[in-house]
């Protein structure tokens, strides 16, 4: 499923190419993640980052076809407590899940002398790198911690859908990219497990424009 999804990537940044790119770009954010589902426990939001690179294509009259590339870091935290002989042992745990993940954005582009304003909406896949899950125990005052491997409990390929607006403006002699996204997880991310769950992730960026064409 991997080796599939790799060449679908491939493919879609390779047939890209055939048309002129109007612009270029990388980016950076911050990300405020968090899972939703079933029998969950206490669970609170992670924060996490994403990086990578973007292409926009004018398709017609103020829409734009957006392509990246990017590693996202998702997951959560939770906090449970069970009882022992001697009082409750309490249990914090954080989940880390690493993608690399392509959205297809679809952008109206509203222009304002200098100024655009892009709002927009697209589907995203995701390809799972890796998934971590840090725990701390306490048992009355004794602390144990680690990290555990659980890439076998979480699925290779993710499904979500993107809404969202950048706002591009110059700045000196270079053209800015501030933009803030959410990042709809639609697809269950777990499995081997009896939990449900699905990734919910804020996400707010900060790119700078490498190329334009007019």
């Amino acid at each position: 499923m991997k080796r599939r999804l790799f060449f679908v990537i491939l493919l879609i940044f390779s047939v890209s190419l055939v048309f002129g790119q109007k612009q270029q770009g990388l980016k950076l954010g911050i990300n405020r993640a968090n899972i939703t589902g079933k029998d969950l426990g206490d669970v609170t939001p992670l924060t996490g980052y994403h990086s990578g690179a973007f292409e926009m294509y004018p398709l017609m009259d103020n829409i734009i076809f957006h392509l990246e590339l990017i590693y996202n870091l998702k997951g959560a935290k939770n906090e449970y407590s069970f009882p022992f002989w001697d009082g409750d042992v309490i249990v914090s745990q954080t989940y880390t899940f690493h993608y690399l993940e392509m959205p297809l954005l679809f952008k109206y582009n509203y222009r304002k002398d200098k100024f655009r304003l892009q709002p927009y909406i697209g589907p995203s896949i995701a390809m799972l790198i890796d998934a971590k899950r840090e725990y701390t125990e306490d048992w009355g005052g004794e602390i144990f911690s680690g990290t555990d491997d659980i890439r076998k409990n979480v699925k290779d390929i993710e499904y979500s859908l993107n809404f969202g607006a950048d706002v591009m403006f110059p700045l000196l002699s270079e053209q800015i990219l501030i933009g803030v996204r959410y990042n709809l997880g639609l697809s269950e991310i777990l499995e081997n497990v009896p939990q449900k769950a699905k990734n919910r992730v804020l996400m707010f960026s900060f790119g700078y424009i490498l190329r334009e064409r007019s």
